[in-house]
């Protein structure tokens, strides 16, 4: 689970602290901080040019554990979706940008997939075991990923 990302392009550093997202310039040390959800960040994922933040929560008093997707540049929340039962394990962008894998936390092992330009889900499936690594297949001409677990 990642909760501390850097975009070296920026000297930006993202990080979270309960159900707080930490923007932070490394050079003058100016913080902003993000806060949609009551529930704690678990994980983080940043678009390849920098631009979209995701951040996967904890499912919380019988919510559904959530996923936001922040604008960096304006700081607000574009969208979010109901993502998983229990938390958001694992997020990661595709090489343009353009969707969004997440898969949920034990026992639920689902991925899903959503499209950052509409802010909508696209698809979702159940995996044949948890997935905790995931990564998109580079210059492919359809968007294509594979998982990885353990069941």
């Amino acid at each position: 689970m990642r909760v501390l990302l850097w975009h070296p392009l920026s000297g930006t550093v993202f990080y979270s602290w309960s159900s707080i997202v930490v923007i932070e310039d490394l050079l003058s040390r100016e913080q902003t901080y993000l806060r949609r959800l009551q529930a704690a960040v678990q994980c983080m994922a940043l678009s390849p040019d920098g631009s979209v933040l995701a951040s996967g929560h904890v499912g919380a008093m019988g919510m559904p554990a959530a996923i936001c997707l922040w604008d960096v540049a304006t700081r607000e929340c574009r969208a979010t979706f109901d993502a998983h039962m229990v938390g958001v394990q694992l997020l990661e962008f595709s090489h343009d940008g353009s969707l969004l894998l997440s898969t949920g936390t034990a026992p639920e092992a689902v991925v899903a997939l959503y499209s950052v330009v509409d802010g909508t889900e696209i698809s979702r499936a159940e995996a044949p075991a948890m997935s905790y690594a995931a990564c998109w297949r580079p210059g492919a001409r359809m968007p294509e990923f594979v998982t990885a677990g353990h069941g």
